[in-house]
């Protein structure tokens, strides 16, 4: 299967939390996230306003909750109720609000991933050369 793409905007999903769930802005922009790194582990806040008032939405759920792969190190404080309801809420608009689409052979696609959130599908080589993602 190719797997499908999916992205949503970091400031659509911003605007309904200001006028529906504030306390959620508040949460994600409190610097007290721990991120797992293949560098050591670190906090920072999930969001960000730039001089100009732009937001800034970026984080990876793996770093912050782990994957199969990559287990959240125990050494790690937990995530806090208030955190993972964070996560939950904004996982619901960012699904609410997605765009999927489906890569097909030879596709290029630019996106900024300081105003966009992205997920995709798992991807599997059927009978093609194994695919090959950069990031710029």
């Amino acid at each position: 299967a190719r797997g499908r793409s999916k992205i949503s905007s970091s400031w659509k999903i911003y605007n309904e939390l200001a006028l529906t769930r504030p306390n959620i802005l508040v949460a994600l922009a409190t610097d007290d996230w721990a991120h797992n790194t293949q560098r050591p582990s670190y906090k920072r806040a999930l969001l960000h306003l730039t001089v100009g008032g732009q937001i800034i939405l970026n984080f990876s759920t793996h770093s912050l909750q782990g994957s199969p792969p990559h287990p959240r190190p125990a050494e790690l404080p937990p995530l806090t109720a208030r955190q993972l309801e964070a996560l939950e809420v904004v996982e619901q608009l960012a699904r609410k609000y997605t765009l999927e689409t489906t890569f097909l052979p030879g596709d290029i696609r630019f996106m900024n991933n300081f105003a966009m959130l992205r997920s995709r599908d798992p991807y599997q080589n059927q009978n093609s050369p194994p695919r090959h993602l950069l990031r710029l």
